[in-house]
């Protein structure tokens, strides 16, 4: 792994509403016999968006690497639903799917997501069905993590957690609880984690189907970032950036804090590198990491990042920004990230992070 110096530059939309969520079709780990088509990581992207006044939501596509982003074929979701976390994955050799969830509450209906299967070389064509999740009406989905092809989890406002083996076909409930879960990971040994309000994490062991409560900090921060190295865990909640050295710390005390970026600057998402980090690689020990942090009161994003598991911290130069939502961590690129946001200069906000100069 190299890193380089890097800055963000934006890019340009025509969609008026904001960007919530992005995802690239970055993963050679899909279904079996899906060895054709590929065009190679960080090409094919979508982004989630918020639907337009008294319409429905857009869904953004890009061919060329995030180069220029169109609104697809179709919309998902009804007049003034909004969308956001989405994922894809490779269905068979020619396709993919791609899958978002609705945000916005419906009283006549329980959290739905929507999936479409794509086709390469049409990229921009979506047809896109709905999928209810679970059955409690006016709920909504808060987190969207799919890291194999044969397990999907969904997790809503109700505090449930919802695993799919079909890939987004049909939902079993799995977990339950009054805390609402905001953000998944999986662990280098296959573990998977979630994170939620009031600083909760939970893991389930071995694709049990069961998930667990570990500890967390101390304090009712809702906690909306996790990352799992081979030897810390990471976590991100509303105004810093924790670890523990534990990956099932049982108290408040086995947590570090690791950086404070202050009053209402949530955390929204932590990326680890490693040194041995390759295509379909487990992360080991990180030796690079980014954090995206949003300011909800001053309307402003930041990166930060840490060379060195945390010792020191430095601020990637900051373009003026409405907000940050979600980014997209390259992985396979240390140096690449596209960051989405709320509505800046009339337009939703995409930035890229990427070497400085173009290097």
């Amino acid at each position: 792994m190299v890193w380089v110096a890097q800055s963000l530059t934006r890019l340009t939309t025509t969609v008026v509403y904001a960007a919530n969520s992005i995802a690239f079709l970055d993963d050679v780990e899909a279904c079996e016999g899906c060895g054709g088509g590929y065009p190679g990581p960080a090409q094919i992207g979508y982004i989630a968006c918020d639907a337009v006044s008294a319409g429905t939501a857009n869904v953004l596509y890009t061919i060329t690497g995030g180069g220029t982003w169109t609104v697809t074929s179709a919309d998902p979701g009804g007049a003034n639903e909004h969308i956001s976390y989405v994922v894809i994955k490779r269905i068979n050799k020619t396709q993919f799917r791609v899958i978002v969830g609705r945000i916005t509450t419906d009283a006549a209906n329980p959290a739905e997501i929507f999936y479409a299967d794509v086709t390469f070389g049409a990229e921009a064509t979506t047809t896109w069905t709905a999928v209810n999740v679970g059955s409690t009406n006016a709920e909504t989905i808060t987190a969207i993590f799919w890291p194999t092809f044969s397990r999907l989890y969904v997790a809503t406002s109700g505090g449930e957690i919802y695993l799919s083996t079909n890939q987004g076909a049909s939902f079993t409930q799995i977990y339950t609880s009054a805390v609402q879960v905001n953000a998944f990971t999986r662990s280098p040994d296959g573990n998977v984690y979630a994170v939620g309000n009031t600083n909760t994490i939970l893991r389930e062991v071995g694709e049990s189907g069961t998930f667990s409560a570990l500890t967390g900090p101390t304090g009712t921060n809702n906690s909306n970032g996790i990352a799992v190295a081979e030897n810390a865990i990471w976590l991100g909640n509303g105004t810093s950036i924790f670890y523990s050295r534990k990956l099932a710390p049982t108290a408040a005390g086995d947590w570090t804090s690791s950086k404070d970026f202050g009053t209402n600057h949530a955390v929204r998402g932590i990326s680890l590198k490693t040194n041995a980090q390759v295509m379909d690689t487990a992360l080991l020990k990180s030796t690079l990491m980014h954090v995206l942090v949003n300011d909800s009161v001053g309307n402003d994003g930041d990166v930060w990042l840490t060379a060195d598991m945390g010792g020191y911290w430095q601020e990637v130069t900051n373009l003026t920004n409405s907000q940050y939502n979600a980014a997209y961590f390259s992985r396979v690129d240390p140096n690449l990230a596209f960051i989405v946001g709320e509505v800046d200069t009339a337009t939703a906000l995409i930035h890229k992070l990427a070497p400085s100069g173009g290097v």
